[in-house]
């Protein structure tokens, strides 16, 4: 198996989703609680992405 074909099987076993600044990861947890950003805008107060994989 070539090495690329090995990351596609590894990275769909594990679940993993495209990172947007790059990369590879899996979310294990995001709270229900949002904050309010600088911006105005909001996001989860605390999400868990434990091995960022590149």
């Amino acid at each position: 198996m070539e090495a690329r074909d090995e990351a596609s099987a590894l990275i769909a076993d594990l679940g993993l989703e495209p990172h947007p600044e790059g990369g590879w990861y899996r979310e294990f947890h995001r709270s229900g609680e949002p904050v309010r950003r600088r911006d105005g805008g909001e996001r989860a107060g605390l999400t868990v992405d434990p091995v960022p994989a590149r």
